[in-house]
């Protein structure tokens, strides 16, 4: 907890991301607990942590009356310390359980090595080479492992099992062989799951656990429980981690392994998971392993939906805080378990402050109706059960009692209506003194066609001389985000420190922060190292280092201080004024993110406290002209590959040449048509010359080919793309399909699919899907990056011939801005702008850079050879000789 920072992005209990919105100070000397589960795990807590607990008894009824629900609420620990445990028929019960979180919600990812695959090994394979054994009732295990793109030899071993050698079934080039892919996941000696797996999506991590229980899992004779047994104690943790991001619970036990030729003799330790599965979730794909699972129906299945609660006891004292996050059930997971538990609100005191203190009408509006609701059962009835003041004050709700509801509270001198800000009709109901808005960026933009919430439930307000209305939100996107507009109608104060040099108060903004970094590649990953760090005064432009702007004198100033007058008090704060986030941290989150624009636009929001702004300020066709260069030749200096994008029409082909260098620099080379049918060989034959040809450098000696051309596979002409680019599998010709839509990758591995005629399948081809929404932006993003003054290099510059002959006319660039991002219904969308009806030339260049995306050249060494640099490299140490013998494996079982 003391590491979290607001704006970090951690999970709910529905395995949603959410955000933290706020932090306490690191408080010293508070009463702890520690709060043990039934499945063994442990969360030490503050005594006024708060949980969200269900149970069969409330506190209302301590001998056991009306067992018949489930009552839920918000406890402390030490209220739930006082109750957790109660005597039922002189047998001790435990009171108070917590649903267990459901499968986390993370984004596919692209994975070396396929996840069953890693699973399988990772369960029974051998910790230094890509071997695996398996018994040899299992041999439909190789076709698994074969659907999965492996090569897979076998050998039946002296004992009767079953060796199974994997390898790629084609790879081109060095270090693509699966023991190599094991190697650079650093998995080999030293088994363990990757943290890039345990955070892929959900299917992508069932996968994972297929492969590890149907080699090293076993499951009872008609019970369905499971269990898994490793001696790896990183291992059975990370398989523990892996369960919960699933939302199974289990249980982890040590135990002591006996050596079979000496009986009694304990000989080492071994960690036990266990857990309780039913068929709605299958663990195996071993058919002998999966007809064991058994289903819900009769069975008592909601122990494996909780934990409950087994012991709560004080504890020496430790460093705790509180956070505030925007899930809708204000809840977050916490611990190893992902155990879910309770945020602190200030919201909260302020209702209940008015309702006993200073009575009046309230409304307070959630995003729709059903969080409003969700909103009610969860937070306030427990609020007006545990506080003495309020329970005297507000009846239970009754069904049949207009003013007491789920959505309404009555209580002397007023009412607590709760509401949807997408119910106009609740919204212009009833008179408020009081309003409260939450997740006001997340409410609906019009009310049913009535207009801005907002501005609907304010005019309920008029009536009172002394209303008073808080809005509470993470704000978003620029022009987009209902907090900004409300920020900005209020005095604006800003949070700024006192200059050491010139005594000036400032923001902190990311324009004042100078930074110096170096970094190097890691196993083809760019890494960054922040080598020092400053804040540039904007007034006299002396620099101070951290340290010495933390212990300046702060204080908030309103850049609109006459909006006082009117009432209103708007506030705004960044990370760089968080006492626990060091602006290094910061600066290496942004570099970390700068060339992705969904990335960059999380630091900007949650780091930099910057609104993320819409990408409508590209220049215009006639400014793309304009920018246009001549090339001494078809390459200019620094370009160093070469791919080609091919978009396919019904009565042609429209392709791009384009030519990549270093640090993202690209030039366009080469655009053009292609008239004649896809289905039409000699269309194909011409799309040959464009690919097989030579580009030359001024010299006329250096040149360079395609290295490999993506051709669009959507459209009437499917099958006939497959067949062709099957055909010319030895240029590097691969058919892909666009996928639009937020949060889908680039890239990704390929797969095989069916090329068919006449209602017959007759070869096979090779597909790509490409995240086409993601490239345009990336495209978009490069395409206002602005050409350096000086130096050779020019880094995300995207150059553009002028010579008429190659393409790049108005047509082109009008093509090439055809779309804009939109921010529609809370997400980005891509849209045509009028007057632009073609946007081949945008999907030409999202296809050639997809397939410069998946090639991943080493630019370094191509841009030595280009010129003629030789780079001498240590000399090897010489291989130790391997003391096993090496295997001799059958091509089939």
């Amino acid at each position: 907890m003391g590491d979290i920072k607001v704006g970090n992005a951690i999970f709910d209990e529905k395995g949603n991301v959410c955000h933290v919105t706020f932090a306490t100070n690191i408080m010293q000397n508070r009463k702890c607990y520690k709060v043990r589960f039934s499945d063994g795990s442990e969360i030490i807590a503050d005594a006024e942590h708060r949980w969200y607990v269900e149970s069969y008894l409330p506190l209302e009824y301590p001998n056991g009356k009306n067992r018949k629900a489930i009552y839920t609420g918000v406890l402390t620990t030490e209220q739930i310390k006082e109750t957790y445990k109660l005597l039922i028929g002189g047998k001790e019960r435990n009171r108070y359980a917590i649903p267990v979180n459901k499968a986390l919600d993370c984004q596919k990812k692209e994975l070396a090595v396929s996840p069953y695959v890693l699973g399988a090994w990772l369960g029974d394979g051998n910790s230094y080479s890509a071997q695996i054994t398996s018994s040899q009732d299992d041999t439909e295990m190789i076709e698994y492992l074969r659907e999965e793109g492996c090569h897979v030899r076998v050998k039946l071993t002296d004992r009767g099992c079953l060796n199974l050698a994997l390898d790629m079934e084609k790879y081109v080039g060095k270090g693509n062989s699966m023991t190599s892919k094991l190697r650079k996941l650093g998995v080999l000696k030293n088994k363990h799951i990757p943290q890039e797996y345990l955070r892929a999506s959900v299917h992508q991590r069932l996968e994972l656990l297929r492969g590890l229980m149907d080699t090293d899992g076993t499951i009872s004779k008609g019970g369905g429980r499971c269990e898994i047994t490793l001696k790896s104690k990183r291992l059975i943790n990370d398989v523990s981690e892996l369960l919960c991001s699933l939302g199974i619970k289990h249980t982890l036990k040590e135990k002591k392994t006996v050596c079979t030729n000496a009986v009694g003799r304990p000989t080492g330790i071994a960690y036990r998971i266990s857990f309780m599965i039913y068929d709605d979730i299958p663990v195996f794909k071993l058919k002998r392993k999966l007809n064991r699972m058994v289903g819900r129906t009769g069975r008592r299945t909601t122990e494996t939906e909780r934990r409950r609660i087994v012991l709560v006891e004080e504890v020496e004292t430790r460093p705790v805080r509180c956070i505030q996050v925007d899930s809708p059930s204000h809840l977050y997971l916490a611990g190893k378990s992902m155990i879910p538990t309770h945020n602190t609100e200030c919201e909260m005191n302020m209702l209940g402050y008015a309702i006993d203190i200073d009575p009046g009408p309230i409304m307070l509006i959630m995003p729709t109706v059903d969080n409003a609701k969700d909103f009610s059962k969860r937070r306030i009835a427990p609020m007006i059960r545990d506080t003495k003041p309020l329970r005297e004050k507000i009846a239970k709700a009754k069904s049949r009692d207009g003013e007491n509801t789920v959505l309404k509270k009555a209580y002397p001198g007023g009412m607590l209506t709760m509401t949807g800000s997408n119910s106009p009709a609740s919204l212009a109901s009833v008179p408020a003194r009081y309003v409260f808005g939450d997740e006001r960026d997340r409410w609906a933009k019009d009310a049913g066609g009535e207009g801005d919430p907002w501005g609907l439930v304010e005019a309920r307000t008029i009536t009172f001389y002394n209303y008073k209305m808080v809005e509470v939100s993470t704000p978003t996107i620029k022009g987009y985000s209902a907090i900004e507009t409300s920020f900005n109608t209020g005095t604006q104060e800003y949070w700024c420190v006192k200059c050491p040099h010139c005594g000036e108060y400032h923001y902190i903004r990311f324009d004042h922060i100078k930074y110096e970094f170096h970094s190097s590649k890691i196993n083809g990953k760019r890494q960054y190292v922040i080598d020092k760090v400053e804040y540039c005064c904007p007034e006299c432009g002396c620099l101070s280092s951290e340290q010495q702007i933390r212990k300046q004198p702060k204080k908030w100033i309103a850049k609109n201080p006459e909006a006082y007058k009117n009432g209103v008090r708007s506030f705004w704060i960044n990370a760089f004024s968080s006492p626990w986030m060091p602006w290094s941290k910061i600066c290496l989150k942004f570099l970390e993110a700068k060339d992705d624009p969904a990335k960059l636009k999380t630091v900007y929001n949650t780091l930099l406290g910057e609104l993320w702004e819409d990408r409508g300020d590209l220049e215009d066709e006639d400014q793309m002209l304009a920018r246009r260069e001549a090339y001494d030749a078809d390459l200019p200096e620094g370009v160093l590959c070469l791919t080609c994008g091919v978009d396919t029409q019904d009565n042609r082909l429209e392709y791009e040449v384009v030519g990549y260098g270093r640090y993202g620099e690209n030039w366009g080379i080469e655009r053009g048509i292609i008239m004649g049918k896809p289905d039409d060989n000699d269309t194909w034959e011409r799309l040959d010359g464009i690919i097989d040809r030579s580009y030359y450098f001024s010299d006329g000696k250096k040149a360079l080919r395609i290295s490999a051309t993506f051709v669009d596979s959507g459209g009437h002409y499917t099958q006939e793309v497959y067949d062709q680019c099957s055909k010319r599998i030895d240029k590097r010709v691969f058919a892909i399909k666009g996928k639009g839509g937020e949060g889908v990758p680039f890239t990704r591995p390929p797969s095989k699919v069916d090329i068919v005629k006449d209602n017959q399948v007759v070869g096979k081809a090779w597909l790509y899907v490409i995240g086409v929404d993601a490239g345009k932006e990336k495209i978009m993003s490069g395409l206002k990056v602005k050409r350096q003054e000086d130096g050779d290099t020019h880094p995300r510059y995207s150059h553009f011939p002028s010579n008429v002959e190659k393409g790049y006319d108005l047509t082109y660039f009008s093509g090439l801005l055809s779309e804009k991002m939109t921010y529609k219904n809370g997400k980005w969308v891509w849209e045509k702008l009028p007057g632009h009806n073609r946007n081949e030339a945008l999907d030409c260049r999202d296809y050639a850079n997809a397939a410069f995306a998946v090639m991943k050249p080493n630019m370094d060494l191509l841009y030595q050879r280009m010129h003629g640099i030789v780079v001498k490299e240590a000399p090897k140490r010489p291989k130790k000789k391997q003391q096993h013998r090496r295997n001799v494996y059958e091509d089939d079982w």
